[in-house]
């Protein structure tokens, strides 16, 4: 195959008109690529991806020489050569990801600024010539006779400052690094210069950070105060506690503890990567346990929000270190009770405000629909909001949502045109640090394409959904790329026609139980008969065409997953094959995703989770001899054992299966007393359905597990069940609802230590091995 390159890049570009190649690239012609004399790593680095990428189309390996070892003839020079600096105007002050591909004396210029532009400028010109990395596992590069270079000279730069897309992989492989850097996501921490660094957050973390803020030597006036007057502290990214904000002596102490963070990030990188940004933000507690004293309640109530104790707190620590360190920005948060923006309060010069797109599952904190675009009227709420924030804000940062929460399972939606109309909204209206979360690789609809055209849209929001969805599609697909390609357009067609909220809408998971489902259809409107058979039909039609390529195949059998999902929870169409097709590429995809088959990302005890899962979901549907408690015979129950409770799952002898879900340990005062408190609440509107709480005299002392009896409940969707105050314990129980809503609640808890057990000398503990609902 022969190329001839336009190099028409997906950036604004002025481009020469005229058609005499400038150099041809292949066996015959070898030419070699020229850096600097004293090159800086990342374009060392930048010289060895490309020299890769051309053996892999060309089967060459062109030589890499320094400028002053060149010989005469064309060459790609890479970074800033004299040759480059003659034939770019202001080449000295272009920006750190600036890059320019650029046709001059016979040769071929990839250069930019540093640290990243001309790693990005390497990357422009491969995507050019039809290089695509879909996935941190696919490297797709064209085969070809040659690839021939016409006049150009293109300058470009990402649209957004700092940009990414947080995936759920939490392993840093070199395939994992290498996909994010080749795709220009710029913020893991651990990227090494030779990738050009990173544009990432400053100690001591990017988010939610108050507790990391917090020692154990201050005092519990400097934590938020409850209604009633208790002070309670932060113990982790969770809460439960926060800071009192207008609190003065603890502002210099932010201050100081700031100082502290950023002259220990000096002391360990070079001034080039010295981070610029620190966060500073609450934690991410549900239960809002956001100050209530005298004079924070009197600023907020002033403010109409609490972002204005927030703000005014951010500002007073921006302000104590403006003067040292000019170039450092304070980021927080707007966010669940701090999202709407105060009526008077601005932000100082250093601030940052990272505006959160909240989804409505959230409700009452959560107001915007995350699936559809900020310009719909289901966000004018949001919409309008953002607008308040950036009127008083001039350093506006978005964190986003391109996945829905709160469901038992990931049903199939894509959104990918809203995402591209969102993301110009905020490039509009000056927004320069985006960060998106798109989790739930191994369960949700066309996972690594989402990621993948995130990021480039991050690049350029007015890129075009179709020519990029192809471009994905033959990589990601092969032959089944048109099919595919049809699919997520016949996806988005329907998402869009049903105009329906998929966060506020209730799905369940099929409970385990003795009593009769309805029959009812337990999925969202626009996923009905006639989307089944249409989408059945077109993977049917895809998996046919790639049964020769196992790669194109097993791609193309991710996207069953949560198509069958949906019918696998639905009571009226269950059967034993289709679970099982559901269980097969459930558990193929779990080992795609995170299993030995994919390089870049090995967690084996996810892999082990959703096995178990998976045997156990076949209980549940299948299994005639469900085996009631003997307390409960004779009742309709539903159970839940410990692995659906959020604790940490112990071996313990007394347990049920010898299982239990243990309560965090926390070593502090306060974390542990009496009365103990359980209950069951509704998440969506955060009130209990109803509440228990227990004495020292209430209590068993013998240490072993009891019931206890939380009485008659008529469940909410979104009703989960509680134990503990900070409600670090919890269990969903609303698809019980499938079965009907009036159940009498259960729990087996044990308890053990002080101070509920008088006398004890065993470690203070609470764990819960088995819910049961029965009537």
């Amino acid at each position: 195959m022969r190329l001839r390159i336009w190099l028409c890049l997906i950036v604004s570009s002025v481009a020469s008109l005229a058609t005499t190649p400038v150099l041809t690239i292949s066996k015959d012609n070898q030419i070699p690529i020229v850096l600097p004399d004293n090159p800086t790593e990342s374009e060392r680095y930048a010289a060895s991806e490309l020299k890769h990428h051309l053996h892999g189309m060309l089967k060459i390996k062109p030589r890499i020489l320094l400028y002053g070892k060149r010989d005469m003839t064309p060459a790609i020079h890479i970074g800033l050569t004299e040759l480059a600096k003659r034939n770019i105007p202001g080449c000295q002050s272009l920006g750190s990801e600036e890059w320019v591909v650029k046709t001059a004396e016979n040769c071929l210029i990839l250069a930019g600024g540093r640290p990243r532009g001309s790693l990005y400028a390497v990357y422009e010109f491969l995507e050019s010539v039809g290089v695509v990395w879909p996935s941190p596992a696919i490297e797709h590069m064209p085969v070809l006779n040659e690839i021939t270079v016409a006049p150009c000279d293109l300058r470009g730069k990402p649209a957004f400052v700092s940009r990414e897309v947080y995936s759920g992989f939490s392993r840093p492989t070199p395939e994992l690094r290498k996909w994010q850097v080749r795709n220009k996501l710029n913020t893991p921490s651990d990227l090494s210069p030779a990738m050009g660094g990173s544009f990432h957050s400053g100690r001591p973390g990017s988010c939610h950070t108050f507790w990391q803020y917090a020692k154990d030597e201050w005092p519990d006036e400097w934590f938020s105060m409850t209604e009633d007057g208790r002070r309670v502290r932060s113990l982790g990214g969770d809460g439960p506690g926060q800071f009192c904000l207008t609190n003065p002596e603890l502002r210099k102490a932010m201050i100081e503890r700031l100082r502290e963070f950023i002259e220990l990030d000096r002391q360990e990188s070079e001034p080039d990567f010295w981070p610029v940004i620190y966060d500073i933000s609450q934690n991410d507690s549900e239960d809002n346990i956001y100050c209530k004293c005298p004079g924070c309640r009197a600023l907020a109530e002033a403010e109409g929000s609490y972002s204005g104790p927030m703000l005014d707190f951010i500002n007073a620590i921006a302000n104590g270190i403006a003067a040292d360190y000019p170039e450092i920005y304070v980021r927080t948060f707007a966010y669940s009770w701090t999202l709407d923006a105060p009526r008077t309060i601005k932000a100082a010069p250093n601030v940052i405000v990272q505006i959160c797109k909240l989804g409505c599952e959230f409700f009452p904190n959560g107001k915007a629909d995350t699936l559809f675009p900020n310009v719909h009227p289901r966000n004018k709420n949001y919409h309008d909001n953002f607008i308040k924030w950036s009127e008083i804000c001039g350093n506006m940062a978005v964190w986003d949502y391109w996945v829905i929460y709160t469901k038992p399972f990931q049903p199939p939606y894509l959104s990918a045109l809203n995402i591209r109309e969102d993301l110009r909204f905020y490039r509009d209206r000056n927004v320069k640090f985006l960060f998106a979360e798109c989790e739930y690789n191994s369960t949700s609809s066309f996972a690594d394409f989402k990621l993948w055209y995130g990021l480039k849209l991050m690049q350029n929001p007015d890129s075009s959904y179709d020519e990029l969805a192809l471009r994905f599609c033959q990589a990601y697909y092969g032959p089944a790329a048109k099919l595919m390609k049809e699919y997520m357009d016949y996806l988005q067609e329907r998402e869009n026609a049903a105009d329906v909220s998929i966060g506020a809408a209730t799905i369940f998971e099929m409970p385990h139980t003795n009593a009769k489902c309805a029959n009812v259809k337990n999925i969202l409107p626009y996923l009905d008969e006639q989307f089944f058979e249409k989408v059945n039909f077109l993977l049917a039609e895809a998996e046919n065409l790639t049964q020769r390529y196992p790669q194109y195949l097993n791609n193309v059998r991710k996207e069953r997953v949560p198509v069958d999902a949906c019918l696998v929870n639905n009571p009226a169409s269950v059967t034993a094959d289709l679970y099982q097709r559901y269980a097969d590429n459930s558990r193929f995809r779990t080992e795609i995703c995170y299993g030995p088959i994919n390089p870049y990302v090995y967690r084996p005890e996810v892999v082990q989770n959703t096995l178990d899962s998976l045997e156990k979901k076949e209980k549940i549907l299948f299994d005639a001899d469900f085996a009631v408690p003997s307390r409960f015979a004779g009742r309709e129950v539903v159970l839940y054992d410990c692995t659906k409770v959020s604790g940490k799952i112990i071996y313990d002898d007394d347990a049920y299966k010898g299982k239990a879900a243990l309560l965090r340990e926390v070593d502090k005062p306060g974390y542990h007393l009496l009365p103990l408190s359980m209950g069951v609440r509704n998440k969506l509107h955060r009130k209990d359905i109803c509440r228990f709480t227990y004495d020292a005299g209430q209590i068993p002392q013998d240490e072993k597990y009891h019931w206890f009896n939380l009485g008659k409940c008529s469940l909410q969707e979104t009703a989960y069940l509680w134990v503990h105050w900070s409600t670090f314990l919890r269990c969903g129980i609303d698809n019980a609802m499938l079965a009907g809503s009036e159940w009498e609640v259960f729990v087996s808890v044990k308890v053990t230590g002080k101070p509920y057990v008088n006398h004890s000398t065993a470690k203070t503990q609470i764990l819960v091995d088995r819910i049961i609902l029965a009537r």
